[in-house]
């Protein structure tokens, strides 16, 4: 059975030309040596397909259990005129070789470049380098906003990978999850309450990096015995804004404001501006949990009140 690790198979003519071109918008009939001449792609097909179709067409490499994950996030990127201008899902994995990538801009029907952190299709413009990688979308800030939020809405996600994903590409921080508070995510709405509660004076927050064993404790005590303060917040990896290797492209359609932050980091600044006048920040060593009788001592980021 092949899987996501397997190496590189040889391809059909018929794959070969659905993973160069997945969006024509004219018929294709293939026929590999003597063998019976059959339709690979029919006209504007990639609107219709099935998500498991579609994605076993950009990457026949994958069982279809391996795809079966990638669909949860799967829908159709449409203008207001109801024009499908991309079918993409919020996920990829990581192998980046000819039947393994998952997500593509396409102009014209033609594959331009890959998606980053993403799976299917989305049309774009044409490429205008060799090398095949400046192509980028056409689609209005709107209707990526509007795929985002549909996301949002209809699939389980608890984790600011997935959120800071969401911020960039226009979702309101307002319920999305953006940092941990006694082992548990919470949203940007339930942090500023807790900012809100009488008596809270300042906030502490760990990056989870700097949450390291010491040489004192073996790794896997650590592992297995380390309880988090109740009172202390983590900060993930995930917290710059995500491009999807489009550089510039989604800065200039969907800019950051004060008002719209577009990273977790920006959306935890809001939560302060929204419910504390003044925030004053210093750099402290402070106890963050225990493992057994031993307290964990990190460097922290903490907020007063001012």
């Amino acid at each position: 059975m092949l899987s996501s690790s397997s190496p590189a198979q040889e391809m059909t003519l018929a794959q070969t030309v659905g993973i160069l071109a997945p969006a024509l918008d004219i018929d294709v009939w293939c026929q590999d040596g003597v063998g019976q001449k059959t339709k690979t792609i029919e006209a504007n097909d990639w609107e219709k397909l099935s998500p498991i179709k579609l994605l076993q067409r950009l990457a026949p490499a994958y069982p279809e259990t391996d795809l079966l994950q990638y669909t949860e996030s799967f829908y159709n990127v449409s203008e207001n005129n109801g024009t499908i201008v991309g079918r993409i899902g919020i996920d990829s994995p990581s192998i980046s070789s000819f039947g393994y990538e998952l997500g593509v801009l396409a102009h014209k029907g033609i594959s331009m470049s890959k998606l980053d952190n993403m799976c299917g299709i989305l049309l774009s413009s044409n490429n205008v380098d060799l090398a095949r990688s400046l192509a980028k979308p056409i689609c209005s800030a709107e209707a990526l906003t509007t795929w985002a939020q549909t996301v949002h809405e209809n699939i389980k996600h608890s984790s600011p990978w997935m959120t800071s994903k969401l911020l960039s590409l226009g979702v309101s921080a307002e319920h999305l999850p953006i940092i941990m508070l006694a082992s548990k995510y919470i949203t940007a709405e339930e942090f500023k309450a807790y900012l809100r509660r009488d008596g809270t004076e300042e906030i502490v927050l760990v990056w989870s990096e700097n949450l390291k064993c010491p040489a004192s404790i073996s790794k896997a005590d650590f592992d297995s015995q380390f309880k988090l303060s109740d009172d202390a917040f983590v900060l993930g990896s995930f917290t710059e804004r995500q491009d999807f290797g489009w550089g510039e492209w989604v800065s200039s359609q969907l800019p950051e404001t004060p008002e719209s932050p577009r990273n977790i980091i920006s959306a935890i600044n809001q939560c302060f501006q929204q419910t504390w006048s003044n925030v004053k920040w210093t750099k402290e060593m402070r106890n963050v949990g225990k493992v057994v009788d031993e307290d964990i001592n990190v460097e922290c980021s903490v907020a007063r009140k001012a």
